[in-house]
């Protein structure tokens, strides 16, 4: 099987208020105020789908911030029917949906394989944590696909990208 990565960019010239805000964000050690904090600057400071590149047919991730403490932040430009991989992510995830439409089809561990467990939609305005064992990275497992083109924030507790893969 091929797996497919996303392309990765880094930073954004004219996100420099969104970096100021992450900076600031990370330095709070509790997971739940991250997520609070964040989605009520995102409410007040709308970011445009068009400020990101696009990388068809997956998805494009531009790193926004990474603290010394590990926390990352990116923003996922995801082309309309774009699918990530079955994957997990380390001890603290959260996904914020400004554009679009996305699935989230969750999963739990049986073995080295992953099991369904449900499915969510998300519209703008929507989002959601996940908190799991620290120091390992096969929390949360899920697959992210796009309805539609769509933009989505995600602050991790660590590199996202060394999250664990799964089959079905």
């Amino acid at each position: 099987m091929i797996i497919r990565k996303p392309q990765t960019y880094m930073g954004h010239p004219n996100q420099e208020y969104i970096r100021i805000f992450l900076r600031e964000l990370f330095s709070i050690p509790d997971p739940e105020k991250i997520a609070q904090k964040t989605v009520s600057f995102l409410s007040d400071h709308p970011v445009p789908l068009s400020d990101f590149p696009p990388f068809a047919p997956l998805y494009s991730r531009t790193i926004l911030y990474r603290a010394e403490n590990h926390y990352e932040a990116m923003a996922a430009r995801w082309s309309k029917d774009a699918i990530s991989v079955i994957h997990g992510h380390p001890m603290f995830a959260f996904y914020y949906l400004l554009e679009g439409e996305l699935s989230v089809e969750c999963f739990e561990k049986s073995g080295a394989k992953a099991v369904r467990t449900d499915t969510r939609i998300y519209k703008p305005g929507q989002y959601f944590s996940m908190l799991g064992t620290p120091d390992t990275f096969d929390n949360g497992i899920h697959r992210v696909s796009a309805k539609k083109e769509s933009l989505s924030i995600h602050i991790y507790s660590d590199d996202a990208m060394k999250g664990q893969i799964f089959t079905i």
